[in-house]
Parts: structure tokens; sequence; C-alpha cells
């Protein structure tokens, strides 16, 4: 199992302690309370002398901060002191202060405030701290003054205005629950410093838009293990990662650029994401969230002890442990969590969560659980004589791509990659697979089953789940595993002897979740789903019983053999459809062509994408 890992960044104190004011009505000087006491260069003389301040520039302050900003301690009598500061839009700030003055009768006041460009306050506090969401780009001043007691004078003998930018933060919904459940949150994400993620009118899905602000390359580096910034942990059985690893995780953000609007660029003095291997005990790779490993890059560690899913090219194998593995963490690094309560390395993630149906590696590559029915079966002959004595194992179908949960929280962060060319599918018996197709290009991407002779339940909605070659019965799955013993050379009759016999032994056999083993047999629901902002163009079904779900786009639908039904969204008040069944039109325009279709129905728009029963 894979698991995330993250150093906390340091705690800081955005408001000085309290200073304590003496009483006495005689002139007396209060020390500034900041120990800072620098003088920056680039601070004009202080307001309260008749000049304006000069705009100072932010440092970069990661990784407590986004960037800090100071006037330094500036010596003499005045009643105000400045610090002008360019803004951003929707960024966070937090302003404080430290001073010291001479003052007469009356206790004095200290307070600060903002103004824009225009001298128009946009914020004021009564203390010598502040803080703001800047409601607009541009140019302000934040002034901290003294206002002498009743009858008194006042003036600062020091003072010092510091300034910090909040790391940004990603909102706190997307405005989709299950994207949110795959999002680590907060300020994990990477963006250039001072970016602030402000939402766009792009559409990812029906529900959520994505943002701006994020980086548009990423860094990457290997490690080689003389890294300071590498703990005890992680230098526990480390050894780099060989070419051939290396080749796989080029090929891992190659792909990922399909899909998201992010360059990944190798740059070792400048790597966001540095690879390496170690041995783990409890968990096959683990990953820091962006941002999470302070100011060094944050890690990405595979399994080298005895894991053969992660040695050489067998991280490479699309469907394979390994790869699954590696693009897991890879998603964690770029910003996704676990969708449930758990962590292999100890621990848990903080929710929200995927429903229990929903979570689950057919609807994200961040849980943890196997769809319950994804168990493929896996012969041996051992026999001279074809067919007498035979063994069996069950292996876990893993996805091969990022699924719809995953891209779509993906993108909603980064941007989608519109420009991508899928390629078309055609998909046989054989299919065991769990993916998620992204085709954004006009018109979309072919779907050809025809060669599959089981049912099919085909869903071209965006976000919508297809089922592929359904084994929904104890006779479908019997089939299967006789044609796997015919592959073996298995008479017909003894196919049908021995599948029958194995399939009793998983009956009667059951797995740590108390489940009988014939009941995690790969079963086909749901191991084909189309992501958001992605069509069909074309859908082709086999020689079985196959349902088709329209979508509100144009597409051909082609039945092909057996007896098929078409579903339109809405009521045949909502279409027309021609007497061959060649043509259905929407009042809305949409036209779906139709060839080999024996039935049309009709079903709600709204209905779930996901079938979970």
């Amino acid at each position: 199992m894979s698991r995330i890992t993250n150093k906390p960044p340091l705690a800081i104190n955005l408001i000085p302690p309290k200073l304590k004011i003496s009483t006495a009505k005689s002139a007396i000087e209060k020390r500034i309370a900041n120990s800072q006491t620098n003088t920056v260069s680039n601070v004009a003389a202080p307001v309260g002398s008749g000049s304006s301040p000069t705009l100072t520039s932010w440092s970069p302050g990661r990784p407590t901060a986004e960037n800090t900003a100071t006037t330094g301690t500036v010596t003499g009598a005045v009643s105000e002191g400045a610090l002008k500061l360019t803004l951003k839009k929707g960024a966070v700030y937090s302003f404080s202060s430290g001073y010291s003055y001479s003052y007469s009768g009356g206790k004095p006041a200290v307070s600060m405030k903002i103004t824009d460009s225009s001298g128009k306050v946009v914020a004021s506090s009564k203390t010598n701290s502040l803080g703001w969401s800047a409601t607009a780009d541009g140019d302000y001043t934040v002034t901290l003054g003294i206002t002498p007691g009743k009858g008194g004078t006042a003036t600062f003998s020091t003072h010092k205005i510091d300034a910090l930018q909040t790391l940004s933060k990603i909102p706190k919904s997307s405005g989709d629950k299950n994207i949110d459940a795959v999002l680590a949150g907060g300020s994990y994400w990477w963006h250039p410093v001072g970016n602030v993620a402000t939402a766009s009118t792009t559409k990812i899905s029906s529900l959520i838009t994505q943002l701006n602000g994020a980086s548009s390359t990423v860094y990457y580096g290997f490690l080689d293990g003389t890294e300071s910034y590498l703990s005890t942990n992680d230098k526990s059985g480390f050894a780099a990662m060989d070419d051939t690893q290396k080749s796989v995780v080029r090929t891992a953000f190659d792909y990922l650029s399909t899909l998201v609007n992010v360059q990944f660029a190798y740059d070792e003095a400048n790597a966001n994401i540095e690879f390496g291997t170690n041995a783990q005990t409890a968990s096959a790779g683990y990953a820091n969230y962006p941002l999470g490993n302070g100011t060094n890059p944050s890690l990405l560690m595979m399994d080298n002890s005895n894991n053969t899913a992660n040695e050489g090219a067998n991280l490479g194998t699309i469907g394979g442990y390994g790869w699954q593995t590696l693009i897991h963490e890879i998603g964690h690094a770029m910003g996704l969590k676990h969708p449930g309560s758990y962590n292999a390395g100890g621990g848990t993630t903080p929710p929200p969560y995927l429903a229990t149906p929903l979570d689950n590696r057919a609807m994200s590559i961040m849980s943890y659980n196997n769809p319950v029915a994804s168990n493929v079966i896996s012969l041996t002959d051992t026999s001279s004589d074809a067919g007498s004595t035979y063994n069996y194992s069950l292996s876990t179908s893993n996805p091969g791509t990022y699924q719809t949960y995953d891209l779509a929280a993906l993108q909603y962060l980064y941007g989608a990659n519109t420009s991508t060319v899928a390629s078309n599918l055609s998909l046989t018996n054989s299919y065991s697979s769990f993916q998620t197709v992204w085709a954004p290009q006009s018109g979309g991407v072919v779907l050809d089953a025809s060669s599959v002779t089981r049912a099919n339940l085909f869903d071209l909605r965006e976000g919508g789940y297809s089922s592929i070659g359904l084994r929904s019965t104890d006779a479908d799955k019997i089939a299967e595993i006789k044609d796997k013993f015919t592959e073996l050379g298995f008479s017909a009759t003894n196919a049908t002897a021995a599948a029958n016999a194995a399939y009793n032994s998983l009956k009667s056999s059951k797995n740590s979740s108390k489940v009988a083993l014939n009941k995690t047999l790969y079963d086909g629901k749901n191991n084909l789903a189309l992501a958001y902002g992605s069509k069909f163009s074309s859908v082709k079904g086999g020689s079985s019983t196959d349902k088709f779900y329209a979508s509100s786009y144009n597409a051909t639908i082609d039945g092909g053999a057996g007896s098929d039904t078409v579903y339109l969204p809405g009521t045949i008040k909502d279409w027309t459809v021609d007497a061959n069944k060649t043509t259905a039109t929407a009042k809305s325009g949409t036209v779906i062509s139709l060839q080999n279709i024996e039935a049309i129905a009709f079903y709600k728009a709204t209905e779930a994408l996901v079938r979970t029963k």
C-alpha cells in the first residue's frame, strides 16, 4: 500500500505580543516590541516627515509564507510610519508592527490602516496589527499611526512595519463533494511564489471550474542519496533509480501532461519533486504534498525491499501494481490525498471522504480499496496429459490511468489539456481493466466493442461509467474460466469440469474481509469511465444484449448483433424518433444516429453516473 507523509511547516507568530504602556504623564520612551532592528534602504522617509514612501519589494517567505516585506527599524520622531506594497486580489495579508514612542498627557492610541492608490481607506485596526484580503490588484500603503491622549502629545521614536502574504490556499470546496474528497487542499498545490488561486470561467464539469494561478511547469529530479534534507527513514536502504525506472517516471509525466496544462521538465537545480527508492516496511511508496517538505523539494520514494513490481521495467507495466503506485504517489506530489480515513505509513487522512460505495480504485486511483469484483483468475497446467491437473491464482486488476475523480481534481488545480487527441478504443472479451478515457477533441473518440460476446452497458455522458463484457452471473464467470482452460489445451469436457471445480473451490473460500472468492472475480462493472469534458463520437456494441445511455451531444450508436436498447435523456416529449429507429432528434437540437437498435427508452438526465448496485 502507498502512503503520504508530510513535514508540517514551522509555525509563525503573525502578531507581536501586546506592549505594556507606562501610565506616567511625563514624557517616556517605549521600547520597540519586535526584536528585528534592520533598516532597509528602499524605504523613503516616514510619513510624518512630509514624504511619501517608495514601493517596497516582496521577498519569498516559504515555507511559512508566500512573501514577506518590512520597513526595517526606522528611527526618528514621527506620528506615522508607512510601508507601500503591491498586493494581489484574493491574497491574504497580515501586517504587524513594533515601535517605541514618547508622549505627554493622556495615554496615546496606536492604530493601522490600509489605503489604496487613490488614498481611500480600505481596512483599518485600532491595534498595531491588521489582517486583510485584497479585493483588487494594485499598490497600497500600510500606515502605522499614533494618536495623542487627551491634552497631550505623542510621537514614535522608532517604528517598524512587517508584512506577510500568507500561503495561498485553494478554496475550501471545488463545488463537487467527490472531487473535494481527493483534494489535499490548503496550500498543497504547485504555484509560483505569491500567486493566488482564483476561479476561472473554464468548466471542468457542470459543478466545477478550473483555478487560475497554478504553475505551468513543474520540475523534477532524481536523488543520489547525498542530499542533506533526507531523513533517517528516507535513507533506509536508499538506492538511486536506475535508468529504466527514470524512463518510467518520464513516461508517467508524459501521460499526466496529456491531462493537465503542466509541462514536466528535468532540472536537478530547481526540482520541485525528487525521486528515489528505499526500503519501506509498510508501503509500496510515499510522497510529500506540494510544498510539504519545507524549503526542500517534495520527495517521492518507491519501495525497493523485495518489491518486484517497482523494479526496472516492471514499474512501467500499465495495469501493474508498480505503475499504479507510481501514478498514485505522483498524485500526492501534485496535491491529491486519499479519499478515505487511512494511510499505510501510519496515521490517517483528514476528511472529506468518498461515500463507501465510491471509495475504490475504479473511481479514484488515490483509494486504497479495490472494487469488490476485481480479481482476475490465472491458470497453469502442470500435467503432461493436458487437462488432468492445474493450478490457479487470483490477482487484482489494477487501474492503468488516473480515474474520474483524480483527473477532475488535477484539472481543477492545473487546468485541462484540451489539445490532447485520444486514440480510438477497440475492446474484446479479454478486456479486464479499469480506466478513464480523456477525449476532449471535437467530436470525441470511437468506442468499438463489436467483438465482445457478453452484455455491455455504455454510458455516453461525461463522467459516466460503462460496463464492458459483463460477467453478472455464476454461469458467465464459469464460462470465462472454461475459456481459459480451453486456451491451455483442455478438451471441451475437461475444460467444463475443471472450470466448475475451480469455481466451486473459490465459492467455498473467503478473503480477509470474509467475502467468498467467487464474488471477487472481475465482473466488468464500471470498468470504463468517460472523463468530464470528453465525448464518444461513435459507440458500437457487441453480439449480446446491450444498453446505451445517450447524452446531450451528437453521436452515432450501433447496437451490433443481439437485442439492444438506447436510452435517451428526458421523456418521449423531448425527442422525435423516426419509424425505422435510425435517428433520434431532441428538441434541443441533439441528433443521435442509430443502427441495429431494437428498442428506445428514456431515463432521467439526473440518474447517477455510477451504478453501485
